[in-house]
């Protein structure tokens, strides 16, 4: 009987958490490519499944990766991937399955790494906030990124249970959307990226 075939994703995700610099270094940059030319084939190039695949490598990648310089460097380098898809639809899910991989991961994280992943967690908002200003704030961008976070961490009917993640992404919000841009933003628009989180405050409270 004939093994499944692997498939693309897989083999990424496979070499991304590979044990050698090198090799993780390498499929960094042929991924970089790979995302580019297949973004551009339409609007459905990627599925849900495919960016998960993608995301349980680049978990991993980072997981692998030591001393603050390099890691910085890597976070960069991961969070910018969003910068190579061409449609927004991919750009969100890209930014969905993330958060679904951070989630599942969370308590799996020890000690000694989680700082690592607060800096990563920080760099890949960044970015998903500038591919939103890119768009020129536009109100559907905006909200397309916000359903993002209610649909996920943010949904009052199913609380996470990664609650340090919850606090953590909290803590971060508008320190980053500040740096990225805020002051772009108009009163009405502001409260559209807070909204979400009041909704959660008001909802779970007790």
């Amino acid at each position: 009987m004939s093994l499944p075939k692997v498939t693309v994703e897989v083999h990424f995700a496979q070499r991304l958490a590979s044990n050698e610099k090198p090799t993780r270094d390498k499929t960094i940059k042929k991924l970089r490519l790979w995302m580019t030319v297949r973004s551009k084939s339409g609007k459905h190039a990627f599925n849900e499944e495919d960016f998960l695949k993608l995301w349980k490598g680049l978990f991993y990648c980072m997981w692998m990766c030591d001393k603050a310089v390099v890691q910085e460097e890597l976070a960069d380098n991961i969070a910018k991937l969003v910068h190579k898809l061409h449609t927004t639809d991919s750009a969100l899910m890209f930014f969905k399955t993330f958060l679904k991989t951070m989630e599942r991961e969370w308590h799996g994280i020890d000690r000694l790494r989680m700082d690592k992943y607060y800096m990563f967690i920080r760099r890949l908002f960044r970015e998903q906030l500038e591919f939103v200003k890119q768009n020129h704030w536009d109100k559907e961008h905006i909200e397309a990124f916000l359903d993002v976070l209610k649909q996920g961490l943010l949904n009052p009917t199913s609380p996470t249970k990664a609650l340090g993640l919850l606090h953590h992404i909290s803590d971060i919000y508008l320190e980053e959307l500040t740096g990225v841009g805020a002051s772009q933003l108009s009163p009405q628009e502001t409260l559209m990226f807070i909204d979400p989180f009041c909704i959660l405050v008001a909802k779970t409270r007790k």
